[in-house]
């Protein structure tokens, strides 16, 4: 056997020959999500690879700075399969991780709002006395916003080619989405409109043509980045703005838990079944972080795009902040030189 293998040398991902003992070894990179399924419980999976394959595995070890599976054998082929079968776990697994983040559209303008506080009192009016009906499934106006695709985005690299497929988006698409004018107008629910068994109350947009671009958009993130290997969700678009999700009810300790609600009453009061939000400014697309917010309770950003007239806001935000700024130094100079004068008046006085 060929010593053409360096010790100091780290080959991934390629079954070579072992540079220390007889037989072959691949040192697999596996991103570290999919571990618990390779593993498994008790080491469970783990066990049944070996026997299968006639291997020996070492799991990644983060405290010997060993951060892949080390695969062994003294024949090649099972040293092959054994990874096979690593990679058949990790294709049936994906589907079982949760979305970490999605590509949405802020509507949380003090005007949209405001509209959406209004819509719920009403709800809550019209229904505080039906059974099971309570204020905590109400979605916060403050995280009021489209959602436009659901990704899962568990590694650092993922996360950089999600960034740069936004990026890419603004600067390659002459869709004009960013500053196009959002108008929403009606309530509908999930599952098939049907109210008598409502789980999700949602604000509808109008279909104009900025309601066409966010398709658009749409078809391209999905296209890009699941060229780019990221997992996304192929569901067809439905862009609504939740209002009401039956999955944030809080039961207490004893109480059957249902999956819905008859909010029928509802779409018989026209108030509310045609209720006018009004319209919102299209200034920011972002990549939102589920279970993240930030200071005012909305979904953390991993990046945002914005519209040219936004920057400009931003950028006149800042420059006011750095005056107020300024002016405080000035002011805390001028305390600082009162305070000295006083001392040197009252030493004068001693």
């Amino acid at each position: 056997m060929t010593e053409n293998t360096s010790k100091k040398v780290e080959i991934f991902d390629q079954v070579h020959e072992h540079p220390t003992q007889k037989g072959y070894i691949l040192k697999k990179k596996v991103q570290s999500h999919f571990y618990g399924f390779i593993i498994g419980r008790n080491q469970h999976k783990l066990e049944s690879i070996k026997k299968n394959n006639g291997v020996e595995i070492l799991i990644p070890d983060e405290i010997n700075n060993r951060l892949y599976f080390t695969i062994t054998s003294e024949e090649k082929s099972n040293v092959q399969n054994a990874s096979q079968e690593i990679d058949q776990i990790i294709k049936e697994s994906i589907p079982r991780l949760r979305w970490t983040h999605f590509i949405s559209i802020p509507l949380i303008c003090q005007e949209m709002k405001e509209k959406v506080d209004g819509i719920q009192k009403m709800i809550t009016t019209e229904c505080s006395n039906i059974k099971g009906f309570s204020e905590d499934i109400y979605q916060p106006s403050y995280k009021f916003h489209f959602t436009v695709l659901m990704m899962k985005l568990y590694s650092e690299e993922e996360k950089k080619t999600a960034i740069q497929v936004l990026k890419d988006f603004k600067t390659q698409q002459p869709i004009a989405l960013l500053g196009s004018e959002v108008k929403v107008k009606s309530v509908g629910c999930f599952p098939d409109n049907n109210f008598q068994f409502l789980r999700v109350l949602f604000a509808e947009m109008v279909e104009d043509e900025t309601f066409q671009k966010i398709h658009k958009a749409h078809k391209f993130f999905s296209t890009e980045l699941e060229k780019k290997g990221i997992v996304i969700d192929h569901k067809p678009l439905t862009l609504h703005g939740t209002l009401i999700n039956y999955r944030y009810k809080r039961y207490q300790k004893g109480e059957k838990r249902k999956r819905n609600i008859n909010l029928e009453i509802l779409k018989n009061n026209s108030q509310i079944a045609d209720y006018d939000f009004g319209s919102h400014n299209l200034s920011e697309i972002h990549i939102s972080t589920l279970g993240k917010y930030d200071t005012n309770g909305f979904y953390l950003p991993l990046t945002k795009i914005m519209g040219d007239q936004q920057k400009e806001i931003k950028n006149e935000e800042n420059e006011n902040e750095n005056e107020k700024e300024k002016e405080k130094e000035n002011e805390d100079e001028k305390e600082n030189e009162d305070e000295k004068e006083t001392e040197n008046e009252n030493e004068k006085e001693n």
